[in-house]
């Protein structure tokens, strides 16, 4: 799959470019190098939006990859944005609180992705917007945790 990044809120769009390899499962896949993802641009502080338009969501879904955004927009209500990375995490605060949503951020299951996700909650929590950090187990992802053999685990 290949998804334009741009940052939320004014600035250039796109401002990269991403290709992940998907399973027919929906699970992560690799290309005949080894790799899961090519990027190309700037996906600092950038997303991809999966889902209805903003202004019609219920919620916001924030993931750290396109792979696990896919798959939490496949499986709960509102929309999902797909983080270039969680270092662009704090750079989403201020334009995710003017939608004025509830936001569920979707860590990997790792110290850093869960740093990154508490940070962003907390900045969430400082503008006024309710906000839940998914509980993603010990090295598993969104998309790992969608994949086969395993249940789906909605905790939005």
């Amino acid at each position: 799959m290949i998804a334009a990044f741009a940052p939320l809120g004014p600035g250039p769009a796109p401002s990269g470019v991403q290709c992940v390899h998907i399973g027919p499962d929906g699970s992560p896949a690799t290309d005949r190098d080894g790799l899961g993802k090519r990027s190309h641009g700037s996906m600092r502080g950038a997303v991809c939006l999966i889902g209805d338009p903003l202004p019609e969501a219920v919620r916001v879904h924030v993931a750290e990859g396109l792979a696990d955004a896919l798959a939490i927009a496949a499986r709960c209500d509102g929309v999902a944005l797909a983080a270039g990375g969680t270092s662009g995490f704090p750079r989403l605060a201020d334009p995710l609180a003017t939608l004025s949503l509830p936001v569920t951020v979707w860590p990997d299951g790792d110290p850093e992705g869960r740093k990154a996700a508490q940070k962003l909650a907390e900045a969430l929590r400082a503008r006024g917007l309710p906000v839940h950090v998914a509980p993603v187990p010990d090295s598993e992802d969104p998309a790992s945790m969608a994949g086969p053999g395993n249940e789906w685990r909605n905790t939005a």
